[in-house]
């Protein structure tokens, strides 16, 4: 299950870089993928910008927090990388809901990551008995 939380942490740095910098570099007046339609003032298309480049980098750090939590105490089954992996597909959800474009992209990592928590619980009930004997 380290796996799919590993390939998610990817996921969540590729899709950050989207934010940061793909969606920013994009022409404003462009009639399909700018937001012309939305306003034309120039300070809130910066804010716009800026808002996406935010996003981009939080996601950057989760992304890396994804990532550590798995290399540094998940694969050795630490019950507090379990609990802070718990926090996935919650994130995954809310990136959903503040981008609804994303959510039919976003349905199958979620779904992973409630599968690979369910799995992984097992898992560490086992290792915890096995301790404690």
């Amino acid at each position: 299950t380290w796996v799919v939380f590993f390939l998610l942490g990817i996921l969540i740095l590729i899709f950050s870089s989207y934010n940061a910098v793909y969606i920013p570099a994009l022409n404003p007046t462009h009639p399909d993928q700018g937001w012309a339609w939305l306003t034309t003032d120039s300070e809130i298309i910066d804010y716009i910008k800026f808002n996406f480049r935010v996003q981009g980098l939080w996601q950057f750090a989760y992304g890396l927090f994804v990532i550590a939590t798995v290399v540094g105490g998940f694969r050795q089954g630490e019950r507090w990388a379990w609990i802070g992996l718990c926090s996935v597909p919650s994130v995954l959800v809310l990136m959903a809901l503040m981008m609804p474009w994303t959510a039919p992209v976003l349905i199958i990592p979620i779904a992973a990551a409630v599968a690979a928590l369910v799995v992984s619980l097992g898992q560490l009930n086992t290792k915890i008995r096995k301790e404690t004997g």
